[in-house]
């Protein structure tokens, strides 16, 4: 698994379209483009929706916010000493997962 990293949600987006990812690491705080309207665009497009998506964020989430994120993601990791060891669990059992769903046709 290699890692590409985009400066914000219109760069992500842009990268979505040139290689599938077995995975989106994402922070919702993002210039020009927040994590909420990013996890839209990516639903919304069909080729992108099984795409695990883990929500990394220091933000203190309201209950709209979690409602927003309800059913859009898989993972949500709050930012502190013990995230990256839950980032890796994460990656850990959801792309094996998306892996076996994949289509065939994809790379």
């Amino acid at each position: 698994m290699h890692g590409h990293a985009a400066e914000n949600g219109r760069v992500g987006l842009e990268r979505l379209n040139e290689a599938l990812p077995d995975a989106i690491l994402l922070d919702l705080m993002m210039p020009e483009m927040d994590g909420f309207e990013f996890i839209a665009r990516v639903r919304a497009e069909s080729r992108w929706r099984r795409i695990p998506i883990i929500v990394v964020t220091a933000k203190t989430l309201t209950a709209d916010d979690r409602a927003r994120l309800n059913g859009q993601v898989q993972r949500l990791v709050h930012k502190g000493e013990c995230s990256g060891k839950a980032v890796l669990a994460a990656l850990d059992e959801l792309v094996p997962r998306y892996a076996r769903r994949a289509s065939p046709d994809r790379p």
